[in-house]
C-alpha cells in the first residue's frame, strides 16, 4: 500500500515537473516567435540602416589618411611657429646683453 503511495507522489511530481517544463518551452516558443517577426517586419530597415553603415566605413577610410595629413601639416605649423618664437627670444635676449655689454 505504500509503495502504490509513493509511486503516485513521484508521479504526480513528474506530471508538475513536465507541465513546467512545457509551460516555459511554450513561453520561449512565443517568444522566439515574436523576436521572429519583429525581425521580418524591420528587415528592409535593418538592411538599409547596414548599408548606410558601410558606405560611412568606406568613406572614413577613404578620408582618414587625408585628415592624418592635416593633423601632420598643423602639427608642422606649430612647432614651426615654436621654433621662429624661440630664435626671436634668442635674438631679444642677446640684443638686451648687446646694449647692456655697451
Amino acid at each position: 500500500m505504500v509503495y502504490y503511495i509513493l509511486i503516485s507522489i513521484v508521479f504526480i511530481a513528474e506530471l508538475i515537473v513536465a507541465g513546467t517544463i512545457i509551460s516555459h518551452l511554450m513561453n520561449w516558443s512565443k517568444t522566439f516567435r515574436e523576436y521572429s517577426n519583429f525581425l521580418d517586419e524591420e528587415k528592409a530597415d535593418i538592411k538599409s540602416i547596414m548599408e548606410t553603415s558601410r558606405k560611412i566605413s568606406e568613406q572614413l577610410t577613404e578620408l582618414a589618411p587625408m585628415c592624418v595629413e592635416n593633423v601632420k601639416k598643423i602639427l608642422l605649423e606649430i612647432a614651426l611657429k615654436n621654433i621662429k618664437n624661440v630664435l626671436v627670444g634668442i635674438l631679444i635676449w642677446k640684443a638686451k646683453q648687446h646694449v647692456r655689454q655697451r
